[in-house]
């Protein structure tokens, strides 16, 4: 923890101070947050909170924590921290931990809805022809899977072994002929459907993963292969494309992140590290600042050839300013989120003309893993 100001409200302490960064929660805390980076669930933040009976480890809604960012003398002086932030804390947390549960379910589902759907047509196919039509279905809905996952477990190389399972069942997979009086029309008609439907959603999936005709190129910030947990060329694949929004006040002033990418490191078997990694400079410039912030944690900017290159969710940075080189170590992260843009204001550091990247010469698009 880096500030003590939820905590404070919580056990009413006075004046106590919490070692920096230090972190008591284990694994089975945060479940399978840890295989979804964009959560922020493993990364020491200053609004990473251990409250006794809550285990709360994830970002604090700005509406309910008004105090952050500030001392806890600031916040006791302005009545911030009062028992009624307790109250709303405490059923934050409570609807968290739910999240929790419902984070590990669609984890275990993203991968074992394809394989049931596989193990399906390969062992109880449609019978005859309508066989072409289950096997039809069968590949769209694992494509729109496949397409939209952000894929860390059970590794992030997953899609490629279901799209291989897929090939064989196609080619070994079992035919069950069709006999007289047992022919049926209505389940070639539901498959026909929802082949037409999923082929739909592929066409965009496809079509957001296409890569622009301008980007920046980049080096991989990373000296191991890197999983792209967000990145792509709209919001269906791409969650940082949210603060394009003009119509939200809340959003304001983030306009230059609209085409950041959040990549994690894996391992050779595509599984995420457990510990952070060393961040390399992915170009040669200026540090031109550094610091924290809600919604980024620990950030970096750098100055390359006039673009802003922003290095956020940073377990540790690189102190000072001075020049860099690519590749030179500049800090560590267990996952990273990484945007280009013009300069911003100065009232607004992230509010310049977004930028799209090109890592080691591959469009980021999320389910890619790039290499170094």
């Amino acid at each position: 923890m880096r500030f003590n100001d939820v905590a404070h409200a919580f056990k009413h302490l006075t004046r106590e101070t919490f070692v920096h960064r230090l972190d008591f929660l284990q694994a089975h805390h945060i479940r399978a947050r840890r295989f979804q980076p964009a959560g922020q669930g493993l990364d020491p933040r200053f609004d990473a909170v251990d409250v006794i009976g809550c285990q709360f480890h994830a970002r604090i809604p700005a509406q309910i924590s008004p105090t952050l960012g500030r001392s806890p003398a600031d916040a006791q002086g302005s009545g911030l921290a009062s028992p009624h932030l307790c109250a709303k804390w405490a059923g934050t947390c409570d609807r968290m931990n739910k999240g929790g549960a419902m984070s590990d379910l669609l984890a275990w589902l993203q991968f074992m809805v394809p394989v049931a759907l596989i193990l399906w047509v390969a062992l109880w196919p449609l019978r005859g022809r309508a066989r072409l039509v289950h096997l039809a279905m069968t590949t769209m809905v694992v494509a729109v899977v496949a397409l939209s996952g952000a894929w860390l477990w059970p590794s992030a190389y997953a899609p490629y072994g279901l799209g291989v399972l897929l090939i064989v069942v196609a080619g070994f997979g079992r035919r069950r002929p069709v006999a007289r009086g047992q022919a049926r029309l209505w389940p070639a008609v539901f498959g026909v459907l929802v082949t037409g439907l999923a082929s739909i959603v592929v066409a965009g999936l496809v079509t957001a993963r296409m890569r622009p005709p301008e980007t920046l190129a980049l080096a991989l910030p990373f000296a191991s292969p890197a999983a792209i947990t967000e990145g792509g060329a709209r919001s269906i694949i791409n969650r940082h494309r949210a603060v394009a929004r003009t119509d939200s006040p809340s959003l304001s002033g983030w306009g230059g992140m609209a085409r950041a990418v959040t990549l994690r490191p894996v391992d050779h078997l595509g599984r995420p590290f457990a510990k952070a990694r060393p961040v390399l400079a992915p170009c040669a410039g200026q540090v031109t600042g550094q610091g924290n912030d809600p919604r980024l944690g620990t950030y970096l900017m750098l100055d390359c050839a006039g673009r802003v290159i922003v290095m956020s969710d940073l377990v540790t940075s690189t102190p000072g300013t001075g020049t860099i080189t690519a590749g030179q170590i500049i800090g560590t992260a267990a996952s990273l989120t990484l945007h280009a843009q013009s300069p911003g204001t100065a009232a607004h550091l992230f509010s310049g003309t977004p930028q799209w990247l090109a890592l080691n010469g591959r469009f980021p698009v999320r389910g890619a893993v790039l290499f170094p």
